[in-house]
């Protein structure tokens, strides 16, 4: 079944023309009312315990390392299996199991039998092709990169990353060893790797960020940061970024180190795509106390929400994976109790007569609340405007009428006028983007 779900995505692969903003900066707001806060939005809440547990012989409990994609119709759950009496890295095998809602994983199978890379090897969707990245510094001597090739995977760079070119450190037996879930994402013709370091300063444990325009000459590393108001100094284990499809920004939930049994992860941050080096707290998540991250975000079957899940009892053999699920696009909100508005700049890569007939709106009203919408320039002339509008929509279509004619598409604005709502995001679908001057 495995190699029908690769191939199919790869050939079918298209990228949607779609544009979200979930609000992660207060400075988009050029001018509200005092009434306007910006605060976190919606929590992940538990979807389903144990959507995934040991089944197979070649599962272990100390399977490890997970990711899960949506290829078409289906989820996939990818992870290290080792058996926990056989201690060998190279008894490690590349896992992955299928569900068709993506709250039952029972179809299983093996990518990568008995190989080093297996160990804490990453796949990454990257446009039409399916790429990877494994390997250790004992065993490896480095990270390779792989690509998905006739249903199997292959080397394309070996030790793209190495101790001559990584952050040096002395307290670990194997040095920065890449013992991790070391991971790539790619933005404007860039990959961004972020990859465990081991520090002397505290925090132990951290991330350093490479990028690369070739996967073959990276830059210089740097270590990432994590703020909420001041710096957080936590032992991150892994970094867990994830791309936040369709915006300007990528998320992470990174997990942290307790003990070598024990691990936790209770925050979401988000990072601009075009840094991937500092981080900014959105939430903090009620999750359980003793898990790690499975690096990836998926829709749900219905498209209304998206799953998180987290590996549960590490190192047991009641391992298992539980599913988390929020609301689309409702990290953050724009909430007014009474009368207010704010007013956001939009962006000259949009095409404003497509900008005006493809614009959708993220919102929650409350008991005779309402929003309405107008586009105005900076002498605050109204060129459209939107009835007012209410009710719980996650992607409500907005019909606007012309005022007046535009005179010129420059410096132009958004603005919401808001009675005891919250606006989460809005989404330009299926227009076409201009490139800004």
């Amino acid at each position: 079944m495995i190699n029908h779900i690769f191939q199919d995505y790869i050939n079918n692969y298209r990228k949607e023309n779609i544009f979200i903003e979930p609000f992660f900066e207060d400075k988009i707001i050029v001018e509200k009312s005092n009434n306007i806060i910006i605060q976190e939005g919606k929590n992940f809440i538990m979807k389903k315990r144990k959507v995934f547990t040991l089944t197979e012989t070649f599962d272990g409990c100390l399977n490890y390392y997970f990711s899960v994609y949506k290829m078409n119709t289906f989820y996939v759950l990818f992870y290290r299996a080792w058996d926990k009496l056989n201690k060998s890295h190279n008894s490690c095998n590349f896992a992955y199991s299928i569900s068709d809602t993506g709250l039952d994983f029972t179809t299983k199978g093996i990518l990568l039998q008995n190989k080093l890379h297996a160990h804490n090897f990453y796949p990454y969707f990257y446009n039409n092709k399916i790429i990877g990245l494994g390997g250790t510094s004992l065993y490896t001597k480095g990270l390779d990169v792989f690509e998905l090739r006739n249903n199997s995977f292959s080397i394309t760079k070996n030790n793209i990353i190495n101790k001559k070119i990584m952050l040096s450190t002395e307290w670990h037996p194997q040095g920065n060893h890449f013992d991790s879930l070391n991971t790539i994402n790619y933005h404007e013709n860039k990959f961004y790797l972020h990859v465990r370091h081991n520090s002397l300063k505290n925090p132990s444990r951290q991330t350093q960020l490479f990028i690369t325009k070739d996967l073959i000459q990276l830059s210089k590393p740097k270590i990432c940061c994590y703020k909420d108001n001041k710096v957080i100094k936590k032992p991150y284990y892994y970094a867990g970024v994830v791309e936040y499809t369709h915006t300007n920004y990528n998320l992470s939930i990174p997990t942290y180190f307790i003990n070598s049994l024990h691990k936790y992860c209770d925050s979401l941050f988000f990072t601009k795509k075009n840094d991937q080096l500092n981080f900014t707290k959105i939430n903090k998540l009620s999750l359980n106390k003793n898990c790690s991250f499975v690096n990836g975000m998926v829709p749900n079957f219905k498209n209304n929400k998206y799953l998180i899940y987290v590996v549960n009892n590490y190192g047991n053999t009641n391992l298992h994976v539980d599913c988390f699920s929020i609301e689309k696009d409702r990290f953050r909100c724009i909430s007014c109790i009474g009368v207010g508005y704010c007013k956001i700049k939009i962006s000259n890569r949009f095409n404003i007569t497509d900008f005006i007939n493809n614009f959708f709106i993220n919102f929650e009203s409350f008991q005779n609340g309402y929003i309405n919408i107008q586009i105005i320039n900076s002498n605050n002339k109204v060129y459209y405007k939107s009835d007012n509008i209410k009710g719980n929509h996650i992607e409500y279509k907005i019909k606007f009428r012309n005022v007046k004619q535009i005179d010129s598409f420059d410096n132009l604005y958004l603005l919401f006028n808001i009675n005891d709502c919250c606006i989460y995001s809005y989404k330009i679908k299926s227009g076409h983007f201009v490139t800004a001057p």
